[in-house]
């Protein structure tokens, strides 16, 4: 059997860890004891990642590692989404979200071994109308400003210490705005704090909607509504503890398309990476990314056949008044 080839992308920027990232060349250590051949790849600009990662896949490597955080993982998305190559993590970044919703390990060497023994499965993703696709989810409204104000420098110095700062000044301002969504054409009116757009279960570090899942062709949307001191408030306390779904002014839904027009430009980010504003659509990609998985792992279809099953087919959540 032919060996693997892969290249391994490294983003040198991506957040802070403790203790510091081990060298690339330990990195590759355990793929090459396994026979894979492996090129490293450093990210030395912005918006080279989707371009190693296209021509990666272009030259018919087998896998393209993204070695770095969540945004790194999105960047090198944009590259093998559609193709052959298969995408692996290892995670180097500052909140690594989605290697803690599949169960990839935290520790980098670790996270190696790991992608010798690991599954090619298929996961959907998401695509926004701007051309840009995600992994994890997008956030409309308070989030993306938070994205925003998290500014490189600041992030790359402090890491998730920079999205807290930025959350506890943008919360005494932000009020959000009016906005029509429209999912799978169906269209309701809304004062929109934040709207996320999630194709995995996790959201930050924390459950968005247990029922979310990146294998079975649906977003799940969940919209924090209202405005005032207070109601920001509960809606943060109901989200940490895990109840937010329970509070009046937040709604949840499943679609496979999502569109918002707001009266006022909303902020949108995907997978923590500021975009752009609204208006904006979202479409359910299903099965288009290949992706290395631990066998464990609680996703995926079977690499070369899904099965969007039931619950695409019967999801018709009803709209509020």
């Amino acid at each position: 059997m032919a060996a693997v080839r892969a290249r391994l992308i490294v983003n040198p920027s991506a957040g802070v860890m403790l203790p510091p990232a081990p060298p690339p060349e330990r990195i590759v250590q355990p793929l090459a004891e396994a026979g894979w051949k492996v090129d490293v790849a450093l990210s030395t600009e912005p918006g080279c990642i989707p371009r190693l990662a296209r021509e990666a896949a272009e030259q018919g490597y087998d896998v393209v590692i993204a070695g770095g955080g969540d945004g790194t993982v999105n960047e090198a998305l944009q590259g093998v989404v559609n193709t052959p190559t298969a995408l692996g993590v290892i995670p180097l970044g500052t909140a690594n979200v989605f290697a803690r919703e599949v169960g990839i390990p935290l520790d980098p060497l670790r996270a190696a071994e790991l992608l010798t023994r690991a599954e090619v499965r298929r996961l959907d993703v998401g695509l926004t109308s701007t051309g840009r696709y995600f992994l994890l989810w997008s956030g409309i409204g308070f989030d993306a400003e938070v994205t925003k104000q998290a500014e490189l420098r600041f992030k790359r110095q402090l890491g998730i210490l920079a999205y807290i700062a930025a959350a506890v000044r943008t919360f005494f301002w932000f009020e959000g705005t009016r906005a029509q969504v429209e999912l799978d054409g169906r269209k309701f009116r809304r004062r929109v704090l934040l709207m996320v757009v999630a194709n995995t279960r996790l959201y930050a570090l924390f459950p968005l909607s247990a029922h979310t899942r990146p294998d079975d062709g649906l977003f799940d949307v969940v919209l924090f509504g209202g405005r005032g001191f207070f109601t920001k408030l509960r809606h943060v306390l109901g989200f940490f503890a895990g109840k937010h779904l329970q509070l009046p002014k937040v709604l949840r839904f499943t679609a496979r398309t999502v569109s918002v027009r707001s009266a006022r430009p909303l902020p949108v980010q995907v997978d923590g990476e500021f975009i752009g504003t609204t208006p904006m659509t979202f479409s359910v990609q299903p099965a288009a990314l290949r992706i290395l998985l631990p066998p464990t792992a609680p996703y995926g279809y079977p690499d070369g056949r899904f099965d969007l099953g039931t619950r695409a087919a019967v999801a018709r959540d009803p709209l509020p008044p």
